[in-house]
């Protein structure tokens, strides 16, 4: 896998994981807060979104576990299978919470909803990070060529 080179980017399958943790590390850095929008300015004002910090958190983990997929071991898969279990439940416990507490008319597009999930994604996520983690270290995978395209181009 070390040695796997992109066409255009000579990027290496090693790096592009290394990519994905480092982006995810420097996620898990700031203060988790969903999106919205700042303004500066008073004639013209300027609107400028910022991004949801918990969602690209939870994102950038999912992306790294999709990537990782074809290497999964036993331990790994079971690890998933949990983490998407459990996401499951506890998407569905907010929603039931959630209608308890708003009616049945509550959508995803509520905002305490979304945010309600989003801190139980981030829960999850960071397990699912550490699992990752594990798997990485258990399968040498940063050192090792698990993955390498024909030297001679077959």
């Amino acid at each position: 896998m070390g040695n796997y080179t992109g066409s255009r980017d000579g990027i290496t399958w090693r790096e592009i994981v290394l990519e994905h943790i480092r982006k995810i590390l420097e996620n898990s850095r700031v203060e988790f807060h969903g999106g919205y929008w700042h303004d500066t300015g008073s004639n013209p004002v300027t609107r400028t979104y910022v991004h949801n910090s918990r969602e690209a958190y939870f994102n950038g983990i999912k992306s790294l576990s999709d990537i990782l997929l074809p290497f999964f071991d036993k331990d790994m898969i079971t690890a998933n299978k949990k983490f998407e279990e459990d996401w499951a439940k506890r998407f569905e416990l907010a929603k039931e919470s959630f209608q308890k507490e708003f009616g049945e008319k509550a959508t995803v597009n509520d905002n305490e909803r979304r945010v309600l999930i989003s801190k139980q994604g981030c829960i999850l996520a960071r397990i699912l990070f550490q699992e990752l983690n594990k798997l990485l270290k258990r399968t040498d995978f940063l050192k090792s060529a698990i993955y390498e395209e024909e030297e001679d181009g077959e």
